[in-house]
């Protein structure tokens, strides 16, 4: 009986160091990050999709005439639909390079 004990004993500290350990690693991502005020697991980098944080929209916001706050939400897509990129169906950036392409035909289209 003993044994038994010991077993569970050994299976229920097994189960708690696990518990503890992913307690740890989801309390680490919800850190904020060290270079900026947003939560680390929102600073992602692509793709990027609706209300998601990423510091490369900024320039893009900056282009369209929105608060630079790097938050792709509802005022850069209405601002981005003004240009003829609609966001609303499928809200997402897939990569830096699209993000510089419209950024380029953006400008070329205010005469920059």
């Amino acid at each position: 009986m003993a044994k038994k004990e010991s077993h569970s004993t050994a299976l229920l500290i097994g189960f708690a160091i696990i518990a503890i350990g992913g307690f740890l690693l989801y309390k680490q991502k919800m850190q904020p990050s060290a270079n900026n005020n947003t939560p680390a697991a929102n600073n992602r980098k692509y793709p990027i999709a609706l209300n998601a944080y990423n510091e490369d929209i900024k320039p893009l916001q900056a282009v369209i005439g929105v608060t630079q706050d790097g938050f792709f939400g509802q005022n850069t897509i209405a601002a981005l639909k003004q240009y003829g990129y609609d966001y609303t169906i499928y809200p997402v950036i897939n990569s830096p390079d699209e993000i510089q392409t419209m950024i380029n035909r953006i400008n070329i289209y205010a005469g920059n």
